[in-house]
């Protein structure tokens, strides 16, 4: 099993030390991969692939948000990598009261995550 590592949207920081601990307690350090080329999940996918073919990988672990994992499960299927899909972030339902209702900040940023995926899914 490989890990390769990117963020999904190029933003947010992952850890790129082998011996992180968010990914030590994981993956043996020997077996972590970073692709650091791409600028978006297809092409971290493709260029995974490239990568994981070179070390003989079959199937791969795939870590991601979530809301994120359905695209990306696609993205490497493109390429003709096997992945076992797992989530890195799961958000739960929260509490719904009067101020649920109300426009946020939070929520502002919920649904550009949310579109941000549904378009990249329907991109094909």
């Amino acid at each position: 099993m490989e890990h390769t590592a990117k963020s999904p949207t190029g933003h947010e920081p992952l850890p790129t030390d082998p011996l992180d601990p968010a990914l030590i307690h994981l993956v043996p350090p020997d077996r972590v991969v970073l692709e650091t080329r791409a600028l978006n999940t297809r092409d971290n996918a493709a260029y995974s692939a490239e990568i994981l073919r070179a070390r003989g990988a079959q199937c791969v672990v795939l870590v991601t948000s979530a809301t994120h994992l359905r695209r990306a499960v696609k993205d490497f299927a493109a390429v003709g990598i096997e992945v076992i899909p797992a989530a890195a972030d799961v958000m739960g339902r929260s509490r719904t009261g009067v101020d649920s209702f109300l426009p946020s900040a939070s929520a502002l940023a919920q649904s550009h995550v949310c579109l941000h995926e549904i378009l990249g899914y329907l991109r094909g």
